[in-house]
């Protein structure tokens, strides 16, 4: 039985909460032989993540690598980094759902993600970690489709609202995967070596698994959007 952690009933005139330092919600991610190069669309288009393939490291640049010939995949966020045996892989999003807003924050839901290797091939493997790869891949790619993965650019789904209401403002300019509610944020520990880096922190996109349902109601002529938020 699902358990209801947030629900909340906001007149449409109210001030919204739950804001804090806006994730890009759109990125293109450039797939190169030595690397993956990371671009957030917007605001932020002159920064660029760039992960080494071979060495492990990610870092922030101020100047687009070379990416002549790139395969380019448009991503909707960042979900984390999971090592398995044949060495780290980034998942990502490609498409999503918008469900509904609260207070003006738009929610989503995970539609579809990809899983990139690091290494170009798996040629460094033998028949039995092969396999096993391959097996860890499947069951990771089913979880990622269960249709369960919420999250918002810019509010905290991880908080109650009461909690976001009455929180000061030190709290609110915090980067999100910092101090949202580590019971909830399903994908913590695939971005630890976001949230570990103060350069690249802001891009780390917290998930939640669970159920959101938003709707709207008019009463006594009062707009009114309510949120069931199950974690």
């Amino acid at each position: 039985m699902s358990i209801i952690n947030d629900l909340s009933f906001r007149s449409s005139t109210d001030n919204d909460c739950g804001r804090y330092q806006n994730i890009p919600d759109r990125y293109s991610l450039y797939s190169l032989p030595d690397s993956l190069v990371i671009q957030p669309l917007g605001p932020n288009g002159k920064e660029f993540i760039v992960i080494d393939r071979a060495h492990e490291t990610i870092q922030l640049h101020n100047t687009l690598p070379n990416v002549n010939g790139a395969r380019v995949i448009p991503i909707d966020g960042i979900i984390g980094i999971i090592n398995l045996i044949s060495g780290p892989y980034l998942i990502v999003i490609t498409s999503k759902i918008h469900i509904g807003d609260i207070n003006g924050h738009e929610i989503y839901k995970v539609k579809t993600t990809e899983i990139i290797p690091y290494a170009r091939n798996t040629s460094h493997l033998n028949e039995y970690q092969l396999k096993y790869n391959e097996k860890y891949l499947s069951m990771l790619a089913v979880v990622l489709r269960t249709e369960s993965f919420y999250f918002s650019y810019t509010y905290d789904l991880t908080h109650t609202l009461q909690r976001l209401q009455t929180s000061s403002p030190d709290f609110h300019s915090t980067p999100f995967i910092e101090r949202a509610d580590e019971r909830f944020v399903w994908n913590r520990y695939l971005l630890r070596q976001f949230s570990n880096n103060p350069s690249i922190i802001r891009f780390a996109l917290p998930l939640i698994h669970g159920f959101i349902a938003i709707g709207k109601l008019d009463i006594n002529e009062n707009s009114f959007t309510y949120g069931v938020i199950s974690r």
